[in-house]
C-alpha cells in the first residue's frame, strides 16, 4: 500500500515538474515572440525613419541644385543688366551728342504730335523705334539712332502720358482751366510753348497745343519767369441809361446826374506772376483780350499786387461769387511774415482792387512745411472751399489742401491732412485749380511729377481730379 502511495505521489510530482516546465517553456516563447515583434516594428519604424531621411536628402540636393542655378541665373541677370544699362548710356549719350533737335522735338511739337489718345499703335511705334535705334548703337550708327528716337519722340511721350494719367505730355505746371460754353482753356507757367502757355479741349481728354496766350511783357517787367496764370471772364454788359437830374430840394442846387454806367464788351483778364525789374520780386500784373485764348495784352505801368517787403506776390486767382462780386486771391511771401494767402475784391472792371486786403489762411499745419500757396476757391451751397497747396513745390513733400470758409474773406479753416498727395509713382501733386465742367460736376487742374523724375529740369505734367463734397468732407480722386 505504501508503495502504491509512493508511486503516486512521485508519478504526480513528475506530472507537477513537467507541467511547470510546460508553461515556463510557452510563457518564455510568448516573451521571445514579443521581443520578436517589438524588434519587427522597430526595425520597420527604422526603414520608415530611412526612407524619409533619404527622400529629404534627396530633395535637399535639389533644392541646393535649384539654388545653384538661380544664383548663376541671378549672375547672368546682372551681367545682362549692366550690359542693358551700359547700352541705355551709350543711347543717351549718343542722342545728347548728335541730336539737339530730339530734345526740342520732346517740349516743342507741331499741333499734330501733341495730340492726346494713346493707343496700342502709339506704344507699338515707341517701342519699336527704341529697339532700332538700340540696334543702330550696337552697330554704332549714333547718327541713325539719334533719327529713330527723334522720330518717335511724339509717340513715347503720349504713351508715357497716358500711362501715369497726364492729360498733356510735356511741361505744364501750374493749370489754370477755364470753361467757355462747350470748350475748356488750359493755361499754364512759362515753357517750351512760351510765357503764359495754353491748350484746349472739348472733352477734358484730348488736348491740342494753341502756343503762347501772352502777346508781350509789360515795360517795367524782367522776362524769365511767368508764373501761375489764371483767368477771369467778364461777360458783356449793355450801358446803363442816365439818371436824369433831381432837385434835392426847392430851391437848392440841382442834384448831378447820376454817370451812365459804361458799357462792356465780352472781354477775359489774365492773371499772372511775373519779375519786377526794380525790386526784383515777384508780383502780380494782369492782361486782356477779347478771346479765352488771347493773345492778352498788358498795357500796365506797374505791378497790381507786389509785397516786395515781404519777398512778392505771386499765385494770382479770381473767383465770382453769386451775387457778381469778384475777388482775387494770391500768396504773400514769406521773407518777413509768414506765407499767406490773401484776398482782395476786385473792381468793376477786373483789373483794379477795392477795399482792403484780408488774410485768409497762414501755413501752420506740419505736413506744409511752411508754405501756403496757390489758393483756388469754389462755393458749394453756403460755404466755400479754399484749395490750396503746401510743402515743396519741386519735392515730393508738395500737396494739397483745402480749408473751409465762411465768407470769399474767411474765417476759414484748414482741414488737418492734406486731400491731395503723392501715390509713389505720381508724386507732388499741387498747383490745383478747382473748377466745374459744363455738367456741374467740380474738378481740380494740377501737375505732379513721376518718381524718380522729381524736382527741375524735370517736367510737372498736367493731370485732372475728380472732386466731391459733402456732409462726409471733400474727396479728391485724381483721374
Amino acid at each position: 500500500m505504501t508503495t502504491r502511495r509512493t508511486r503516486v505521489a512521485v508519478a504526480l510530482a513528475v506530472v507537477a515538474a513537467v507541467s511547470a516546465t510546460t508553461v515556463a517553456t510557452v510563457r518564455g516563447y510568448r516573451r521571445q515572440v514579443a521581443k520578436i515583434a517589438a524588434a519587427t516594428h522597430d526595425l520597420s519604424r527604422s526603414r520608415r525613419a530611412e526612407s524619409e531621411l533619404h527622400d529629404r536628402l534627396v530633395a535637399a540636393r535639389a533644392t541646393t541644385a535649384a539654388a545653384r542655378a538661380a544664383t548663376a541665373a541671378h549672375e547672368h541677370g546682372v551681367r545682362n543688366e549692366d550690359a542693358s544699362t551700359r547700352r541705355v548710356t551709350d543711347l543717351a549719350l549718343a542722342a545728347s551728342r548728335d541730336t539737339d533737335d530730339a530734345r526740342r522735338t520732346l517740349r516743342l511739337s507741331s499741333l499734330e504730335r501733341v495730340l492726346l489718345g494713346v493707343s496700342a499703335d502709339q506704344a507699338r511705334t515707341c517701342v519699336r523705334t527704341e529697339h532700332a535705334a538700340m540696334r543702330h548703337i550696337l552697330d554704332s550708327d549714333r547718327a541713325a539712332a539719334a533719327a529713330d528716337l527723334n522720330a518717335g519722340a511724339g509717340s513715347c511721350s503720349n504713351a508715357l502720358a497716358g500711362a501715369t494719367g497726364a492729360r498733356f505730355p510735356y511741361d505744364f505746371p501750374d493749370p489754370f482751366v477755364l470753361r467757355v460754353g462747350s470748350r475748356y482753356y488750359g493755361f499754364s507757367t512759362n515753357a517750351g510753348a512760351g510765357d503764359v502757355q495754353v491748350i484746349t479741349s472739348t472733352d477734358l481728354v484730348d488736348w491740342t497745343l494753341v502756343g503762347n496766350a501772352l502777346a508781350a511783357l509789360p515795360a517795367w517787367s524782367k522776362a524769365g519767369a511767368t508764373w501761375a496764370p489764371s483767368v477771369l471772364h467778364l461777360a458783356a454788359r449793355p450801358a446803363a441809361k442816365a439818371v436824369p437830374a433831381v432837385p434835392a430840394k426847392p430851391g437848392s442846387p440841382a442834384t448831378p446826374a447820376v454817370p451812365a454806367r459804361p458799357a462792356r464788351h465780352e472781354q477775359y483778364v489774365l492773371f499772372y506772376t511775373v519779375n519786377d525789374a526794380a525790386s526784383g520780386a515777384q508780383c502780380v500784373s494782369s492782361a486782356v483780350s477779347s478771346a479765352p485764348a488771347g493773345p492778352y495784352h498788358d498795357d500796365s505801368t506797374a505791378a497790381l499786387i507786389c509785397d516786395v517787403v515781404d519777398g512778392g506776390s505771386i499765385d494770382p486767382s479770381p473767383f465770382i461769387d453769386r451775387d457778381g462780386s469778384m475777388w482775387l486771391m494770391w500768396k504773400r511771401e514769406r521773407a518777413v511774415q509768414p506765407a499767406t494767402i490773401r484776398v482782395q475784391r476786385l473792381g468793376d472792371d477786373g483789373r483794379s482792387l477795392v477795399g482792403t486786403t484780408t488774410d485768409l489762411l497762414v501755413t501752420g499745419r506740419a505736413w506744409e512745411h511752411g508754405v501756403v500757396e496757390a489758393p483756388s476757391m469754389i462755393r458749394v451751397g453756403d460755404a466755400y472751399f479754399l484749395f490750396y497747396a503746401g510743402g515743396v513745390w519741386n519735392t515730393a513733400t508738395y500737396a494739397t489742401g483745402v480749408a473751409r470758409c465762411d465768407t470769399p474773406t474767411g474765417p476759414c479753416h484748414s482741414y488737418r491732412l492734406p486731400v491731395m498727395v503723392g501715390d509713389g509713382t505720381v508724386v507732388g501733386p499741387g498747383g490745383a485749380e478747382v473748377f466745374r465742367d459744363g455738367d456741374g460736376g467740380i474738378w481740380l487742374a494740377y501737375a505732379a511729377y513721376v518718381d524718380p523724375f522729381i524736382g527741375w529740369p524735370y517736367s510737372r505734367t498736367f493731370r485732372l481730379a475728380k472732386v466731391t463734397i459733402d456732409r462726409r468732407g471733400v474727396t479728391v480722386t485724381p483721374e
